[in-house]
């Protein structure tokens, strides 16, 4: 997981789970743990979009979760990279 700004503009990310001595932990605990410190709550649909993610192995792939800070609203972008061999 990957928290970065919402413009992109700064040189490294916020947080990041490869920052961590534990980088791939098997719940997302840690990771709600850490952004309820910081006062940040995600939609359900994110959580759930994460943890689908998750049992559907999904690998290979982008996927970028937004929220607007216009009206809240959340908008999940995925991109597929396929290896050519």
């Amino acid at each position: 997981m990957i928290l970065d700004y919402q413009n992109g503009s700064e040189d490294c990310a916020v947080f990041s789970n490869l920052f961590s001595k534990e980088p791939y932990p098997k719940t997302l605990d840690k990771y709600m743990d850490y952004l309820k410190s910081i006062s940040i709550t995600l939609p359900k649909q994110m959580i759930d979009a994460v943890l689908r993610d998750a049992f559907r192995r999904s690998e290979d792939c982008e996927v970028t979760h937004s929220i607007s800070s216009n009206d809240g609203s959340y908008t999940r972008f995925e991109s597929i990279d396929y290896a050519i061999l």
